[in-house]
């Protein structure tokens, strides 16, 4: 005769209630990642957990001084020097400066991106944007994270915006703490994990001079990759998973209850 503890008993219970319940099915397989593949009247449903995640992708951040190939220094205030338009000099760093308006290089210092008016003069007071772009492509990509250093301006005196595919605006913030590396003020825009950012803008609603020190984003991905369904798909998933889930532990009951008659 085996002899059991009073600990194994309850374990063999544990075992057996996390084998037989939906609760316990549920639990059971959230410890290894994911629940299988159920059918509920026809419908053939996969539900995956834990694969949605708010942890970032690596980060990339430049300066001006790291284009590709090196972009000629033009003066603040003056002309645009020959070789000096920014245009996809950053295509490395996934922003492509030759969308929207024209952006030269000055040195404030530290150098700093401009923006570059109708006159061909780096004014510092033309907005600089960019298109957000997979890293070395020209192919439209997606962030989900912005974070500029802008000045030398006071608080409140500079805007940035996001804006989607379609161009719609996503959202807005204005300068302020904390500061940059190179001691200026900073603009951050956090989608917090949903890659939706296309493009975005730095301006000066009160022509306020300035410059763009330093550019640091989530590294971008492509605009056609975004796969992560919205909140009500999840609980359609979970919804019609979890019948499924119910249904085949109920026939597998009554089917070892008939078994015994």
């Amino acid at each position: 005769m085996i002899l059991m503890t009073i600990f194994q008993v309850k374990n063999k219970l544990r075992k057996a209630f996390l084998g037989r319940t939906l609760t316990g099915f549920i639990l059971k397989n959230r410890f290894q990642k994911k629940l299988p593949i159920v059918s509920a009247g026809g419908v053939i449903t996969a539900i995956l957990l834990g694969t949605i995640t708010s942890a970032k992708a690596a980060e990339i951040s430049f300066s001006p001084g790291d284009g590709v190939p090196p972009v000629v220094v033009s003066p603040p205030f003056g002309e645009l020097a020959s070789g000096g338009e920014v245009g996809t000099a950053f295509i490395n760093k996934g922003v492509d400066f030759s969308f929207g308006g024209r952006e030269g290089i000055f040195n404030d210092p530290p150098l700093a991106f401009g923006g570059v008016n109708s006159s061909n003069n780096v004014d510092l007071i033309s907005p600089v944007d960019g298109r957000i772009v997979l890293p070395g492509t020209l192919n439209n990509g997606l962030t989900s994270f912005l974070s500029i250093e802008a000045g030398a301006s006071n608080p409140g005196q500079l805007l940035l915006e996001v804006f989607d595919a379609g161009g719609a605006l996503l959202s807005s913030v204005a300068n302020n703490l904390p500061l940059g590396p190179n001691g200026r003020t900073t603009l951050t825009i956090d989608r917090g994990g949903i890659f939706d950012i296309a493009s975005f803008k730095v301006s000066t609603p009160v022509n306020d001079a300035f410059g763009v020190n330093f550019i640091k984003l989530e590294t971008p991905m492509a605009a056609d990759s975004q796969s992560v369904p919205e909140p009500s798909t999840i609980l359609s998933l979970l919804t019609v998973g979890a019948i499924g889930v119910a249904l085949r532990c109920k026939r597998q009951q009554q089917e070892k209850e008939t078994a015994k008659v």
